[in-house]
């Protein structure tokens, strides 16, 4: 080898990137010392340098090469070169690369480029630069686990038809930076364990082009990358690329009528781009799962995302309000609707559903319980009320309840369920038992609540799998209507609960038999799918979170350690929906509502699209006791995110000019960074808030986090530690 080139050589933490030659000029390697004689070759750039050329007619070209130039100086790896287009346009490329010292756990290398455009040529038109990496191990894509999070875990598996990443049949994957809550793609070797990652290296993208426009389009202010995996063949050796400006195909979400969507920056003379990411390695991880983790930590470390506080009792206060306003009676029914417009709070929906999105049962729980607590006894009636009709109205003969009401439909109101789901039944008994556990503990005991808690209860009992399982879907007289069973988590909880209220060892047994499958297929399989119940079995959020309440309720009920590794392992998979970090979102052009607090906090829904929601404000309590459970304070940052961020869409402080200060929007599209919100207030959002404000205030007698964690830490723990 050339002298230049071996003193061309960078080295950290006995990891080496070394100049050497190549076919087309100097190429790049990386590389482990194993001792001083050894070394194992971690991957290469056989061409380091590549730009994608928009010609004048809309054809694209690539131009490929080496560097020219390399040296090592002040602790970096300084390299360049020149591509030239058939046209005469030329293009200068300096790439710089040093060690990124904040990663106790891998090994991580910042690296930027710089392109230069000297002379535009008579024919290109933009220009979109490609960064990329080859691991060493020849294999396919078959042969490694991939993590982008909110978009692509594993194998590709278990996700709906034209989801990013559900064809393996195409030659390009690649995902628009906005898309991911935070900005980044991992793969990692099935056979040996190692993982390598390309991410950002911190800032964050804007645009000031229509980016839902599918058409190519030449912007100097599209400031973006993507991140994605190309093979010359679907079977093909697999390599890591980061294009800015960013492309998305071959399946993308801008316009499903194309391939592709792509950005470039203009050819001409003077202009110049720049951006930086960092690429990690990393073979400390036994399993995919603790590869997520760790990659998504260190990431997350260098955004650094900041809690932006809120008035959590005024967050509380008003949603219970909320609640009280819009429970009225309704074609003879007492309930909550279904869902109300924004901002003028006007009702758009009259359906009430006993759990998932309708959480009528839930609501009334929470009604019962602060009416109690304050002396209301309006709240109390109305919640009561609410039970009342489902435990009066919605029992089959065979134990499950009719989850879904439409109080107009007819004259008298009718039930229009033809099947019933795992998940929104599981919900909406948990509130009907709970609300009889609030009325119990104050003197008044209501039997028939129990005793329709308990038909759930026998059913579950009765009809469980042989290995444990529940089915997603049943008929209204018990039959399975779908036969998926990753739903099995979710009655979990309630079963627990009814066995510390009835005593009756059935519930126990049952929930424990189910934990066990849950352990086998969701845990130590890695399957998070199907959580909720309109999208149908699909990688999700959800089912993260229906992990967390069944491994939680087991740890509780068993004290065994495994069930709080695999909450642990449940809730560090569900953080990687949520949004830790943000960029611009204008405007939507229709509606007019602007974004006004950030991203951070929101997330992502399922695979498939990319809608975000504020789902994720249900589970600060769990987050902030995993915390208390483990010492690790990440938890305590999420959770705090969670009580937080998360709410900052509610109208908490009156800021936002709803009717009402208890609305909150569901959801909206933002990735392609206008603002689109769905317009909605739907039940579940008040519930979600309240729901873990009421759960931190029943076990450690505050409803903020920031006022807990004023207790001295061997209370909070002793507290954190009681079976309620």
């Amino acid at each position: 080898m050339n002298q230049l080139h071996t003193k061309a050589a960078i080295q950290a933490r006995q990891t080496i990137w070394r100049v050497e030659e190549g076919s087309r000029g100097l190429l790049l390697a990386c590389y482990r010392a194993l001792d001083d004689e050894a070394e194992e070759r971690l991957g290469f750039q056989p061409e380091p340098l590549s730009l994608w050329i928009k010609r004048q007619d809309g054809t694209a070209a690539e131009l490929t090469g080496g560097y020219d130039r390399a040296e090592a100086a002040d602790g970096c790896l300084r390299l360049s070169g020149t591509l030239c287009s058939d046209s005469g346009a030329t293009f200068r490329i300096e790439d710089t690369i040093l060690p990124f010292s904040r990663d106790p756990d891998g090994l991580s290398f910042e690296w930027s480029r710089e392109v230069h455009v000297e002379t535009a040529g008579e024919d290109a038109e933009g220009f979109t630069s490609r960064l990329s990496f080859y691991p060493q191990s020849e294999q396919s894509l078959h042969e490694y686990d991939a993590f982008a999070p909110g978009v692509w875990y594993g194998g590709g598996g278990n996700v709906v038809g034209g989801a990013i990443a559900s064809n393996y049949g195409h030659c390009d994957i690649h995902i628009r930076e906005m898309r991911l809550p935070l900005p980044l793609l991992m793969l990692r070797d099935k056979h040996t364990g190692a993982t390598v990652s390309i991410s950002r290296a911190g800032g964050q993208p804007s645009s000031g082009a229509d980016e839902t426009d599918p058409e190519w389009l030449v912007d100097e202010s599209v400031r973006f990358g993507s991140f994605g995996v190309h093979r010359p063949t679907p079977e093909g050796r697999v390599r890591l690329d980061y294009l800015y400006p960013g492309w998305e195909g071959e399946i993308n979400y801008v316009s499903r009528s194309v391939p592709w969507v792509r950005r470039s920056h203009p050819v001409r003379a003077g202009f110049s781009h720049r951006f930086s990411i960092v690429i990690r390695f990393d073979d400390g991880a036994s399993t995919f799962s603790e590869a997520i983790t760790r990659e998504w930590r260190s990431v997350f470390a260098r955004f650094r995302p900041q809690v932006e506080r809120l008035d959590v009792q005024a967050l509380y206060d008003n949603g219970l309000k909320l609640l009280g306003d819009y429970c009225q009676d309704y074609n003879g029914v007492v309930g909550l609707p279904f869902k109300t417009s924004l901002p003028d709070g006007e009702i758009t929906g009259n359906a009430m559903v006993m759990g998932f999105v309708g959480q009528q049962l839930p609501a009334a729980y929470q009604m019962i319980r602060h009416g109690l607590r304050s002396s209301d006894q309006t709240l109390v009636d109305q919640g009561s009320a609410i039970v009342d009709f489902w435990v009066n109205r919605s029992m089959t003969d065979c134990g499950l309840p009719k989850t879904w009401y439409e109080p107009y439909w007819e004259e008298t109101g009718i039930f229009t369920n033809r099947d019933v789901d795992l998940r929104t039944m599981s919900d909406g008994m948990e509130g009907a038992l709970d609300a009889y556990n609030v009325l119990a503990d104050a003197g008044e005991r209501r039997d028939a609540w129990l005793g329709f808690a308990v038909r759930f209860g026998d059913f579950l009992a009765d009809n469980q799998n042989e290995d444990g399982s529940y089915f997603r879907l049943y008929d209204l007289e018990g039959k399975p209507a779908h036969e998926g069973k990753f739903n099995t988590s979710n009655p979990i909880r309630f079963l627990l609960r009814l066995h510390r209220v009835t005593g009756d060892e059935r519930y126990l047994a049952a929930a424990v038999a189910a934990g066990e499958f849950c352990y086998e297929h969701v845990y130590a399989k890695f399957q998070y799918v199907g959580g909720t119940s309109d999208n149908d079995n699909t990688v999700d959020k959800e089912a993260g979170t229906m992990a967390m309440n069944a491994f939680l309720a087991l740890y509780e009920a068993t004290g065994e350690s495994r069930w709080l590794e695999a909450f642990r392992a449940a809730a560090d998979y569900t953080e990687t929906w949520v949004f830790a970090w943000s960029y611009p979102v204008a405007a939507d052009r229709q509606s007019g509502t602007p974004l006004t607090d950030g991203l951070i906090g929101r997330s992502l829904v399922a695979t498939g699209h990319s809608y975000v929601d504020m789902y994720m404000a249900y589970k600060p309590a769990q987050y902030y006791r995993l915390y208390l459970f483990t010492g690790d304070e990440h938890y305590l940052q999420v959770a705090l995110l969670l009580q937080h961020n998360a709410n900052r869409p509610a109208d908490w402080d009156g800021g936002k000019g709803y009717s009402h200060r208890g609305f909150i929007e569901e959801g909206a599209g933002v990735a392609e960074m206008v603002y689109r919100p769905i317009g909605v207030w739907l039940t579940w959002c008040t519930i979600a808030q309240l729901e873990p404000l009421s759960e931190l205030e029943e076990r450690f007698g505050r409803l903020a986090i920031d006022e807990i964690e004023r207790l001295p830490l061997a209370e909070r723990i002793r507290l954190n530690s009681i079976n309620f």
